[in-house]
């Protein structure tokens, strides 16, 4: 149906004539979005029909909404909406305060933008994208966030079935530059690295990981010091029978890492010239599996502490952590006397167990 511009002044001007302001209510057929060019469309009540219209830009129309307009020179122009902003579907929107959905409102969103999924075979609502201001970590102090992800509806279409536990947020930051990864794995693909082969990340500040940290698929702790000890009090005199001297216990060797076991401070002989020799062995007996050679350190002069530090590499290259083992430090003398010296209590004797990568990247290592 068609109406010629000249009957629609012609009405409108006589409408005029009656001296009161010309208002309406509608549906909303079409509306613009981010995705389509439609035109903003309403069915006015009475008719079968949508006619184009215009609107005022303080707040968002959709296809459905129930709204109110104004009879402005020729045209009729949307002016407010009788519908909730958060019960229409599809397109985007902004939504504030009471009209924030449930599940969203318990990651305490204030204000958020709303991107909604439309299944491709089906044509239904599925889900949508969200970016919004939380309050989540407002205790002990305001600091409001950003917060954006996703929520997938359990019932495709039903935009009132989803629960907090179907919301997915992705990061959130303040203006302070606080991060926190949540619920999304984090992946920094080589497509980012503009000249490098790999992409260089610069993390600067403070990154907390809450949970566990993936290297190349596998499950890892975070990386470093596992197991360490410390000891003011310097060994006792060993002779040429190898004995030990420091070790640790209790210890979990994750399924496919490698670990790096290293001691440090000082060695000191009652003869000069003896060498001390250092081993690293799977428990504090002279005859239990040795771990690896880890140098043999000259007292040039005797009754005088010389530095010494060494290291070996053990590995578990298995499918399945091993735990409750030990690792010892073993020192002997060629001749005399020696010990593991403590100088004094800034500078301890000390030994320790970092983890430092899959064991695939140690082939030298000693397997426990």
């Amino acid at each position: 149906m068609t109406i010629s511009d000249d009957i629609e002044d012609y009405v409108a001007a006589a409408l005029r004539s009656n001296g009161g302001l010309i208002t309406a209510a509608g549906t909303v057929a079409s509306s613009p979005s981010a995705v389509s060019t439609d035109p903003l469309t309403v069915v006015l009540d009475g008719s079968a029909y949508a006619v184009p219209v215009k609107q005022f830009r303080a707040f968002p129309v959709f296809p459905g909404m129930r709204v109110g307009l104004i009879l402005i020179g020729t045209e009729w122009v949307v002016i407010g909406s009788f519908s909730d902003a958060g019960t229409a579907t599809a397109g985007q929107r902004m939504l504030v305060g009471a009209n924030i959905p449930p599940e969203l409102a318990s990651f305490g969103v204030q204000v958020a933008f709303l991107f909604y999924d439309t299944d491709a075979v089906s044509g239904l609502e599925v889900g949508y994208f969200f970016i919004g201001i939380s309050n989540i970590l407002d205790s002990p102090a305001i600091q409001k966030v950003m917060l954006f992800g996703a929520c997938k509806y359990p019932v495709p279409g039903d935009p009132t079935s989803p629960t907090t536990s179907n919301v997915k947020t992705a990061h959130q930051i303040n203006l302070d530059g606080f991060t926190w990864f949540k619920d999304y794995p984090v992946r920094f693909l080589s497509s980012v690295g503009v000249i490098n082969v790999e992409p260089t990340i610069n993390l600067l500040g403070t990154v907390n990981v809450h949970g566990d940290l993936l290297y190349k698929g596998a499950t890892s702790p975070p990386w470093g010091i596992n197991f360490a000890s410390a000891d003011v009090n310097s060994s006792a005199a060993i002779g040429t029978t190898e004995t030990a001297v420091m070790g640790l216990a209790g210890i979990t060797y994750r399924a496919g890492r490698a670990y790096k076991f290293s001691f440090g401070q000082m060695f000191q002989a009652n003869t000069a010239g003896a060498l001390v020799f250092t081993r690293a062995r799977a428990g504090g007996a002279n005859t239990d599996p040795v771990y690896g050679e880890m140098g043999r350190f000259p007292c040039t002069v005797a009754n005088t502490p010389f530095h010494g530090e060494g290291h070996t590499y053990v590995a578990n290259s298995t499918g399945s952590d091993i735990t409750g083992r030990e690792i010892w430090l073993h020192i002997s003398a060629s001749v005399g006397t020696v010990q593991h010296r403590a100088v004094n209590p800034d500078t301890p004797r000390w030994i320790l167990l970092e983890d430092v990568g899959p064991a695939s990247g140690y082939p030298m290592a000693h397997a426990v």
